[in-house]
């Protein structure tokens, strides 16, 4: 017996049974080579008379709960609908033009703007509960993922604080239009901008390939990621109305598709 199936031995046992009359489970403990195997008893509740198979929980089980995969899911999804309930904005406005439109439209920007605060939140929980349950292989990977995850939460979050600030500068003035547009364009907004740029683009496509070391999911997960990547770069007005529906695909399957077992 080499060491390695004696600490298997040790942890695991050769099996696990379930025996109605004495009351316990039964399970293989260490065995030194040409002796049985000593057995380790834990009390359990039955009413059985016969042998039966203890399953372990899957972890398939565990995370389709409910809370945990809007948790994980929520945050792309969130994305998704901040856009799409804010008003497709013309290009090339004038300060003036622009102001005007931001306040005719000022209600839906207000929800649009509260809905990317709580998706960023979000977004940041579901990357660090990920990482933090991949075990072994992927693991490296996916703390880096959760770092430029929530990097990029705070980036989304600020630069949705930054746009509500737009939103009340117009509303109580606007003949602010040319300082608003100032700021919109400003050290501020930059700032907010490239860590989402880089925390939620890169992000998925790190968590991505964590998952895939980790056994969890295939490759093609790791291809949608790249497709978020690039649909977030596209010249179109839903570029990140496409980021997003493609980032909620990885996130369910990373969600709905674990291989390993949770401890």
């Amino acid at each position: 017996m080499t060491l390695l199936e004696k600490e298997v031995n040790t942890y695991y046992g050769r099996g696990q049974v379930h025996r109605a009359g004495g009351g316990r489970r039964a399970q293989d403990g260490p065995t030194v080579e040409g002796s049985e195997p000593q057995r380790l008893w834990r009390p359990i509740v039955s009413t059985n008379e016969q042998l039966i198979d203890i399953p372990s929980v899957s972890a398939r089980d565990y995370w389709r709960s409910p809370l945990t995969v809007s948790l994980i899911v929520g945050g792309p999804l969130l994305v998704v609908l901040s856009e799409l309930v804010a008003p497709r904005q013309p290009g090339d406005l004038s300060p003036a033009a622009d102001a005007a439109f931001v306040i005719g439209s000022s209600d839906r920007f207000l929800w649009s703007f509260l809905i990317g605060l709580v998706a960023a939140a979000v977004f940041a929980g579901g990357f660090v509960y990920v990482a933090t349950q991949i075990r072994g292989r992927g693991a490296v990977v996916g703390r880096v993922a959760a770092v430029l995850g929530v990097a990029g939460a705070v980036g989304l979050g600020g630069h949705m604080a930054t746009g509500l600030l737009v939103r009340d500068l117009y509303l109580q003035d606007a003949g602010l239009a040319s300082v608003v547009s100032d700021v919109e364009f400003g050290v501020a907004a930059v700032a907010t901008v490239f860590p989402v740029i880089l925390g939620l683009t890169l992000g998925p496509i790190l968590l991505a390939v964590a998952a895939f070391r980790a056994g969890w999911v295939g490759w093609w997960v790791i291809v949608v990621a790249v497709l978020a990547f690039v649909a977030d770069w596209s010249p179109t007005n839903y570029n990140t109305v496409l980021f997003g529906v493609l980032a909620t695909v990885v996130f369910g399957a990373i969600a709905m598709r674990p291989g390993s077992r949770l401890d």
